[in-house]
Parts: structure tokens; sequence; C-alpha cells
């Protein structure tokens, strides 16, 4: 088959610095992107992710693990040639050009490979289907959104995120990632993505707030919280809300931590706010989540 050209593409170059990237291991890596970046992109999306493992820990690839990350909007075409040459053609495309690319495919719908790397090594991709009968300028904010959410993943979990001031610099820096935004929003997009590694980093730090995390970035607090809000579609404080609650969750289906420590663990020094807060985003009490979602 003639290989196929025209791939859009997110500029940007290199790849992100990470202390930790050499002991990665491909199956938790590929869990942790699921959580991380499928879980919450499908929240503020609706639409769903599918990570793909590039590399082993020995750097190889697992080319049966690969052909087993189908997406669900792919699925009905699995043993498809033109959809497994279309997919050799995307992973060719990364290899040449690590950067987070997109076209419609034969079946009219539009798919995007994103990067994820851990310091110098490409270890997996995530993989965005979204039907033809969306426009292309809303499938182009669903890439952008995505490609913020792995990036701010790769700094997370690679160890760069830890001075979050000496990563971002000034407002006007450009700092050489293989998620860089478009051209002329590349400095707001890092910044976004630096400024989300450290929300994560201090869920519960109760002194968590707007005015810090732009002292910690480097940036002025009213433009940061208006390029997060234009990047992300929420609010920074809602959005540090959210996360909050999601650690919540975990703590509430996995430990045997009473409420009022998972209270102090998610940066809430009242019961009560906790309780608040944990409802208005859940629906639901905390002790009523525990016992519908309880893990042994």
């Amino acid at each position: 088959m003639k290989p196929r050209t025209g791939f859009r593409t997110l500029s940007g170059a290199g790849a992100a610095t990470g202390a930790h990237a050499a002991e990665a291991r491909p199956a938790s890596l590929i869990e942790r992107l699921s959580q991380r970046v499928g879980e919450p992109f499908a929240r503020m999306t609706g639409q769903t992710v599918m990570p793909i493992p590039l590399e082993t820990s020995d750097g190889h690839r697992d080319e049966a693990e690969v052909a087993k990350a189908v997406h669900p909007l792919c699925d009905r075409w699995r043993d498809d040639e033109v959809c497994r040459e279309s997919r050799r053609e995307h992973l060719a495309e990364l290899g040449r050009d690590p950067k987070t690319h997109w076209h419609r495919c034969e079946h009219a719908n539009w798919c995007s490979f994103v990067p994820v790397f851990l310091g110098q090594r490409l270890l997996a991709a995530c993989k965005l289907v979204c039907p033809g009968s969306m426009s292309e300028e809303a499938f182009r904010k669903n890439v952008e959104l995505l490609d913020l959410l792995c990036e701010s993943f790769s700094i997370l979990e690679g160890g760069s995120a830890s001075t979050p001031a000496e990563d971002a610099g000034s407002p006007g820096s450009t700092q050489s990632s293989p998620h860089t935004g478009l051209a002329g929003v590349g400095p707001g997009h890092h910044m976004v993505a630096t400024a989300m590694a450290y929300i994560e980093q201090r869920l519960s730090d109760p002194e968590l707030t707007v005015e810090r995390i732009a002292r910690n970035v480097g940036a002025n607090t009213t433009y940061l919280g208006h390029v997060f809000s234009q990047r992300m579609g929420i609010r920074m404080k809602r959005y540090i809300a959210t996360r909050r609650v999601e650690l919540a969750k975990k703590l509430l289906a996995t430990t045997d931590l009473d409420v009022k420590q998972i209270a102090y663990a998610c940066g809430c020094h009242s019961r009560t706010w906790f309780q608040q807060m944990f409802r208005t985003h859940a629906g639901t009490t905390p002790g009523q989540y525990r016992r519908g979602h309880r893990r042994p």
C-alpha cells in the first residue's frame, strides 16, 4: 500500500526530561495513563482515549500488545487491512517525527495519536478517535486537551515538575517539549501543563490556591487563570476541587482511613467542608460512595 501523507500535527520538538524514565514498566504505565489521562479526558469531553504501549522495559516493542490496543470506535474494523496499515503509518510517523498528529481515516472518523514521553524515551501513545460528524475545530480542541494532559503526565511521571518555577520560567519562555502547542500559544500551553503537575503534587496542601500556583509557575494570576480556563474548559479552582474528589474516591474505595483522615489527605481541614465538596462533585456522600465502591 502506498504510504499516506498529510497528517496534521501540533508543533513541537524534543522530549521532556525525567529522572525515572528507565524505571517505567509498560503495564503499569498504561494503567497510570488510563487513570490520569484517559479518565479525566473522558469526564471532560465524553470521548474515549486508548493508551498504546510502544516500548518494553528492555527497549523493544511488543507488537502483540500494540495490536490488542484497538479503540472502541475502531473495533468493527479490527481485522480491516486498511486500518492496520493506517495504524502502522501512524506509529511510523511517531518514529520519524514524534509529535501529536491526526487525520480523517478511510471510515470518515477523526483519528489522532499523541506521544507519551518519559525522559528521552517514547514509551507510549494515546489514540483518540472521534466520529466524523464532529467538526474539525471541535476535534482539534479535543486533541489539544489530550496533548496537554499527556504533557502533564510526562512532567509528573518524569519527576521534572518538582520545581515548577524553574521548569516554567517566565510566561514568555519556550521550553523544548514534544507536546508544545500550536504556534503562538506554546508558552501558555506549557504553563498550564506545569500548573497541572504542580496541582497533582500538592492536592493534600490546604494552602493550594490559584495565586500560589501562579507564583510557582512564574505567571500573573489572572493571566494563568484565563489560559487555564481556555485550555481546559474548566476554572482552575474547580479543577483542583475535582482532582481532590477523585483522590478522595480512591482513598474511600481502597483504604480503611476514616472520612476525617481522608479529608486531611485531600487538603480539607474541615470535615464539613470536605463532605460538602464531595457531595457537590460526586453527587453522593463519602460514606455512601465507600459502601458502593469498596474494593478488597
